[in-house]
């Protein structure tokens, strides 16, 4: 029965949410990179300044500190890309990306959700440390 309830979840999530996920993995993360895909991290300014973020990613919070969205800032996005474009986003877990992916796209953008969010990267990146040694991915804010 709970393996019937699983399955009609995760059927109608696809449903629910038009938005793409990919696992937030090193390789995924190059791969947008490669191919000119916008990524942007939409946690609070104070978390990024902990932890550091992607080198080439914009930093837009969507995110308050305290876990409610910043729906004013959804101007920045208008004003940093254009109706249509492919907008990849990530934040601390990758779930509270989800309702900002939703309002993106309503607001006409492309998006596409790195599931896990930094949590899965740096676990992907500790798993293949030989890989990320010559790799230098992540910057510290001031």
């Amino acid at each position: 029965m709970a393996k019937r309830i699983l399955t009609l979840f995760l059927l109608l999530g696809t449903f629910l949410f038009a938005f793409q996920q990919i696992p937030a993995t090193l390789k995924n993360i190059l791969l947008l990179k490669k191919y000119n895909v916008p990524l942007v991290d939409i946690r609070p300014i104070q978390e990024i300044k902990v932890t550091g973020m992607i080198k080439w990613a914009e930093s837009i919070p969507m995110i308050s500190r305290y876990g409610g969205i910043l729906y004013n800032n959804i101007a920045f996005f208008k004003r940093k890309f254009q109706k249509g474009a492919t907008i990849a986003i990530i934040t601390k877990t990758g779930l509270d990306a989800i309702p900002v992916a939703r309002i993106l796209e309503q607001n006409g953008y492309k998006v596409i959700l790195l599931k896990g969010g930094y949590n899965f990267l740096f676990k992907d990146m500790m798993n293949n440390m030989d890989k990320f040694l010559t790799l230098d991915i992540i910057k510290k804010l001031p």
